[in-house]
Parts: C-alpha cells; sequence; structure tokens
C-alpha cells in the first residue's frame, strides 16, 4: 500500500513557482527544487514528474491564476483606464518585490519558448489574452470618452508590448515608481482629459 501524500501539494507548487521565478529553468537545479518544495525526490517524482513536467505545471498554474487575477479588471464593462491604471500599478508593485521579481511567463519567453514548444503556445496564449483585455478596456475608454487613438488594435499591442517590458526591467532592478512613471505617460498619450 502507497503511502499517503504527506504535503500541501498547491503550497508546494507555489514554492516552486516562486523558485522558477527567481532562477529560471535552466537555473533552477532539482536541489533547489526540493529544498524550496520541502518535499523528497520521490515525492516530487510521483506528484508531478520530471523537473520539466513540474515547470509546465507550473506555468499553466501561474498562467492561469494571472489571467483571473490580472486581466479580469481590464475586460469589465464599466473598466476602461481606470482598468488600465490599475493594473499596470499592481504588476509593477508585484513584478518589483524582492525577490521574485518579473513573472514567470516573461521570463519564459525570453529564456525557453519557441513558439512550437508547449511552452511558447502558453506564454503566446497569455500574451493574445492580455492584449484582448487590453483591446477591451480601450474600446470602453474610447466609447466613455476618456481616451483617444487612431487604432484600437494597434493602441492594444503597444500597451501589452509595455506590460511585457516591465518584467525584464524589473529584474534588471528598475523601481516599481520608474515602472509605474512609463506606463503612466504611455496613458496620458491617449488621454482626453
Amino acid at each position: 500500500m502507497a503511502r499517503p501524500r504527506e504535503f500541501d501539494r498547491e503550497a508546494a507548487l507555489q514554492r516552486a513557482i516562486d523558485m522558477f521565478r527567481l532562477k529560471g529553468y535552466e537555473g533552477t537545479s532539482m536541489k533547489d527544487l526540493l529544498d524550496t518544495m520541502e518535499i523528497g525526490r520521490q515525492s516530487l517524482y510521483d506528484t508531478f514528474g520530471d523537473k520539466h513536467a513540474l515547470f509546465l505545471e507550473c506555468l499553466k498554474h501561474y498562467a492561469k491564476k494571472g489571467r483571473e487575477s490580472s486581466l479580469g479588471p481590464l475586460l469589465d464593462a464599466d473598466g476602461g483606464l481606470k482598468a488600465i491604471e490599475h493594473y499596470f500599478k499592481k504588476t509593477a508593485t508585484m513584478m518589483c518585490k524582492v525577490p521574485h521579481r518579473s513573472c514567470l511567463v516573461i521570463n519564459t519567453a525570453i529564456e525557453l519558448s519557441e513558439s512550437d514548444s508547449e511552452e511558447g503556445q502558453i506564454v503566446n496564449q497569455f500574451i493574445l489574452q492580455l492584449h484582448g483585455a487590453f483591446s477591451e478596456a480601450l474600446r470602453v475608454a474610447k466609447n466613455k470618452g476618456e481616451a483617444s487613438f487612431a487604432d484600437l488594435d494597434a493602441t492594444a499591442w503597444n500597451f501589452t508590448n509595455s506590460a511585457m517590458g516591465f518584467g525584464p526591467m524589473s529584474r534588471a532592478g528598475i523601481p516599481a515608481a520608474a515602472l509605474q512613471s512609463a506606463a503612466d505617460q504611455l496613458i496620458a498619450s491617449i488621454k482626453t482629459h
């Protein structure tokens, strides 16, 4: 009879996410994972599979939680510029917390993803969803008279690109206030009043 699992799977997964955010996939050793997850090697293999399978589960979990917590407000029917401002403030603050700098999706885009890999597909899907959320918030802002721009799609890509740029900048030690200032300038460029 197999022994029952003696650890909190969700907590162990979150600790693995934090480690991958901190060191990246290549920089994270099995010892790092075992130490941070506070589980034995066999428990890791039995529960999550190998390092790559664990990483994919972490990436999927992180992207899902990100969609739920960050993109939801951008899709609010009354969100507009207020939702965009909130997104950038929350993102700048979260990414600049030490020691877990940056975003696992962004880190993966830089470190691992090729468009045809499973990692690449997860990253691409997240970026497209972020673009869609910015598109909706910008559409609402324009309809409310808060914003003016010529091309919704191009403007949404500009905001998506800026948001994705927060990751590398936060890893380089750029403070949240500087990231927020850049976002404020971007928002001011379309604001009508």
